[in-house]
């Protein structure tokens, strides 16, 4: 019997990867928030990046949000993102709950001027103890609030505004005719698909 060679199977060759920069949309200012590898520019396109708000502001009373960031193309290398998701991290959120206050939430989807639809949770910290038909009122006062406002903001004017915290200061003070509040902020922004 011939003797048969056995042939080694090589392996097939795997591409180089390539370093792109990951940068922030404009409302931060086109910065730089990330670097990631790939090998295909198309693999690129859909991943998501974490960043800390105080990252991205120089503001470090902003650790306790995160901003989530979704990559969309490539442009001269460089990866370009948008703002897909805005969190107040949980444990702040127990931090700020005190007893003798209420805390209340809401969950709803708004469609922006522009037709992108976003799901908004806001939270709200009474400075005393209240009943549910307050706690209902200014609920419904806050989707209003919410609703007039995404008829006329654009999605990226919206993410400013959260960002500057300036949004949340004009609510505060529509619901202090209602009802006296220490805490208004936005728990989650997310932008659905």
């Amino acid at each position: 019997m011939a003797r048969q060679k056995l042939r080694r199977k090589e392996a097939p060759k795997k591409k180089k990867k390539v370093a792109y920069g990951i940068f922030a949309p404009e409302e931060f200012r086109g910065r730089q928030i990330g670097e990631t590898e790939t090998d295909e520019e198309s693999k690129l396109i859909g991943r998501k990046i974490n960043v800390p708000l105080s990252e991205l502001t120089g503001d470090p009373r902003s650790q306790n949000i995160k901003v989530r960031f979704r990559i969309i193309g490539l442009k001269e290398g460089k990866a370009i993102t948008e703002t897909s998701e805005y969190n107040v991290l949980p444990a702040y959120i127990k931090r700020i709950v005190r007893p003798g206050k209420s805390k209340i939430d809401d969950s709803f989807v708004l469609k922006s001027s522009e037709g992108i639809k976003l799901q908004l949770k806001p939270i709200i910290i009474t400075r005393y103890k209240t009943n549910n038909l307050t706690k209902a009122s200014i609920r419904n006062k806050t989707k209003e609030y919410f609703t007039k406002l995404l008829e006329t903001e654009t999605y990226p004017k919206l993410v400013l505004g959260i960002i500057s915290k300036n949004i949340q200061r004009d609510l505060s003070k529509q619901l202090k005719k209602v009802y006296p509040v220490g805490i208004v902020d936005l728990r989650v922004m997310k932008k659905l698909g």
